[in-house]
C-alpha cells in the first residue's frame, strides 16, 4: 500500500518525494530478517521502482540516486546480523553471510578413517559430491524431474502434493488464482485500448512468481506474498463479469468467495482429528491473551519440554564450552538454548553418513563423544518422507537406526518408547 501511494504521488506531484519508498525498503529489509526470501518482493519493488523514476525523467541520471537510499534502508534492519556473519566467517558467501559460523559443521573425524578404505575424507568435499539430503528435501517440494519437466509440472504439482503433506503447504485450490491472470493478459492482448494500471500489476505477478519458480524450489510458502498482485486482478474480474454478465453472476462470486475464505478461517482456528490439518486453538488463546508463554509451551508440546529443559540446565552449567546436541528433523531444536552453537542439524543425515562411511560402530560412538555431543533430538518420522527414485534417505536411516541399536548401552532413551513422533536419547557411557 505505502509502495502504491508513493508511486501515484511520485507521477502527481512535481515536488519528488522519496521518504514514503524508503519505509517501505526498511519494512521488507526487516522482512528478510525474518525470512530472507523477503528478497524477492525487495527486487520486484526495485525494478518497478527503477520503471516509475524512468517513465518521468527516462535516462537522467541524477535522479536515480535514490536507489542508494533505497537499498541503505534495506541493509539497515539486517546490518547487525550481516555484519557479526561476515566478521565471524571472514567471507561473503551467501550461506556464511546468513548464519554466521557454525560452533561445529560436523562431526569430528576421531578416530581418523582406517587408511586402507576407500573414503572421502574432507567433509566439504564430500557433502559437494556425494551428498543426495538437497535431493531428498528439495525434491518432496519440486519433484524429482528434471529440467524443463520440472517446472512445468510445478503448478500441478504443488497444487496436488503427492509426496508432501501439511497446512503449511495446503496451497490447494488457492493456486487457480492464476486463472484471472490468464483471463487478464488474454483481455490485455485483445482490447483496443489497455488499461496501463492492469498491464503493470500483471507485469508484476508474473516476474514475482517467475523469480519464485526458479529460485525458490518449489516451496510454496516462499511465494504467498506474489497473491498479493492477483488479488488485484480477481477484483478487476469480478467488476468485468459484472459488465459483461449481470450482477447475479458477479454478487454469486463475490459470495463464494466470501464462503471460501470463512471455510479457511474456520479450518485454520479447529481441532480436526480426521484431517491432519491441526489447527492452532490453544495458540490462539495465547494470541489473544488468555493464557501466557508457559501454559502454552506445557499444553502443546510435552513431554519433550521437561526433557528440554534438563537439556537446557545441562548446558548452563558450562556456558563457555557447552554440550552439544545432535538433531535430525524436528523443531524442538528452537527450544534449546543458544542453538546457533549447541546444535549439530543434520536433517537428511549427510553429515552421520559422512562420518559413518567405515561402519564401525565403536569407532562412530566415540566421534559422537569427541564431537562433544550429549543429546540427540530424532524425528521418528523422517524416512517415511523419502520419495527419492532410489530410496537415498532410507537407506541412511536404516544405517542410523542400526548403528542406535548396535550402541544401545551407550544411551539412555528419555521419551516414551511407544511414542511415535520424537526420540531423545542422552549418551551415558
Amino acid at each position: 500500500y505505502l509502495f502504491w501511494q508513493w508511486k501515484v504521488n511520485f507521477l502527481k506531484i512535481r515536488k519528488d518525494n522519496f521518504s514514503l519508498l524508503y519505509i517501505v525498503a526498511f519494512l521488507v529489509g526487516f522482512a528478510s530478517a525474518i525470512k530472507y526470501t523477503s528478497l524477492f518482493f525487495l527486487s520486484i519493488l526495485v525494478i518497478y521502482a527503477i520503471w516509475i523514476v524512468f517513465r518521468k525523467y527516462q535516462f537522467r541520471l541524477s535522479k536515480y540516486y535514490f536507489l542508494i537510499w533505497f537499498l541503505l534502508f534495506a541493509i539497515l534492519p539486517i546490518l547487525p546480523i550481516i555484519t557479526r556473519n561476515i566478521y565471524q566467517t571472514r567471507s561473503f558467501a551467501l550461506e556464511n553471510v546468513r548464519f554466521g559460523k557454525p560452533a561445529i559443521k560436523s562431526f569430528k573425524i576421531d578416530p581418523p578413517f582406517s587408511s586402507n578404505t576407500p573414503i572421502e575424507n574432507n567433509f566439504q568435499r564430500y557433502m559437494k559430491n556425494q551428498s543426495t539430503g538437497n535431493q531428498e528435501e528439495l525434491g518432496r517440494y519440486t519433484g524429482y524431474n528434471k529440467w524443463y519437466k520440472k517446472y512445468s509440472l510445478l503448478p500441478l504439482r504443488i497444487t496436488h502434493n503427492p509426496t508432501i503433506t501439511g497446512n503449511y503447504i495446503d496451497i490447494g485450490f488457492l493456486f487457480l488464482a492464476i486463472v484471472p491472470l490468464a483471463y487478464l493478459l488474454f483481455k490485455w492482448i485483445n482490447q483496443k485500448k489497455t488499461n496501463y494500471w492492469y498491464q503493470e500489476i500483471i507485469l508484476l505477478a508474473l516476474i514475482y512468481f517467475l523469480f519464485w519458480l526458479f529460485l525458490a524450489s518449489g516451496i510454496i510458502w516462499y511465494g504467498l506474498s506474489g497473491f498479493i498482485f492477483l488479488v488485484l486482478l480477481i477484483v478487476e474480474v469480478l467488476n468485468t463479469i459484472k459488465l459483461y454478465f449481470g450482477r447475479f453472476l458477479h454478487y454469486f462470486l463475490l459470495s463464494y468467495i466470501f464462503l471460501w475464505l470463512i471455510c479457511a478461517t474456520i479450518i485454520r482456528t479447529t481441532f480436526l482429528p480426521d484431517y491432519n490439518l491441526v489447527i492452532d486453538p490453544v495458540g490462539l488463546k495465547y494470541a489473544r491473551g488468555e493464557i501466557n508463554e508457559k501454559t502454552y509451551i506445557d499444553d502443546k508440546f510435552q513431554p519433550y519440554v521437561n526433557i528440554i529443559d534438563i537439556i537446557n540446565q545441562d548446558i548452563e552449567k558450562n556456558p563457555q564450552n557447552p554440550l552439544k546436541v545432535y538433531r535430525v528433523g524436528t523443531f524442538y531444536k528452537y527450544m534449546i538454548n543458544q542453538n546457533d552453537q549447541t546444535v549439530l542439524d543434520d536433517q537428511m543425515l549427510d553429515k552421520f553418513a559422512f562420518a559413518y562411511q567405515d561402519k564401525d560402530d565403536e569407532k562412530m560412538m566415540t566421534r559422537f563423544k569427541n564431537t562433544g555431543i550429549k543429546y540427540l533430538l530424532v524425528d521418528r518420522d523422517l524416512m517415511n518422507i523419502d520419495y527419492t527414485p532410489d530410496k537415498t534417505l532410507l537407506k541412511k536411516g536404516n544405517d542410523f537406526l542400526n548403528f542406535l541399536k548396535k550402541s544401545q548401552g551407550n544411551f539412555q532413551l528419555l521419551t516414551d518408547p511407544n511414542d511415535d513422533r520424537v526420540m531423545i536419547f542422552k549418551i551415558i557411557k
